[in-house]
């Protein structure tokens, strides 16, 4: 809270602690002022919320990313880059919200909103 220069405001606050989903109904709800949130989370839109600028880059930026064992790329090098080729179309936040809203409130399936964007990123 330093980096805002509001820490000496924050000892005044009722700061409750409770889960990243929650967050975002709460506040939408109205029984919460602030809360802090994945920019990429589609509850943002679905409640209505404002996200404000970091301009103090405070929080670092949220990019997804493949994840290997290093074991495992060592062995097998060649995925590193087909792991890879998905990350320059998921480069657009609002892609990523996109693809999040069809799981978290369409409720489609991991697996099949995966499928798809690889599909029609022409990746697979």
């Amino acid at each position: 809270m330093d980096a805002y220069g509001f820490a000496d405001a924050a000892e005044k606050l009722n700061i409750q602690k409770i889960g990243a989903d929650l967050t975002y109904q709460t506040m939408g709800e109205g029984e919460a002022d602030v809360g802090m949130v994945f920019t990429t989370n589609p509850n943002i839109q679905k409640y209505d919320l404002q996200v404000l600028p970091d301009d103090q880059n405070f929080f670092p930026p949220y990019n997804p990313a493949p994840l290997v064992n290093g074991d495992v790329l060592d062995e097998n090098p060649a995925i590193e880059e087909p792991l890879n080729e998905p990350m320059s179309a998921l480069d657009e936040e609002q892609t990523v919200i996109d693809l999040n809203a069809q799981i978290t409130i369409e409720g489609k399936e991991v697996q099949t909103v995966a499928q798809d964007f690889l599909k029609n990123e022409g990746i697979i």
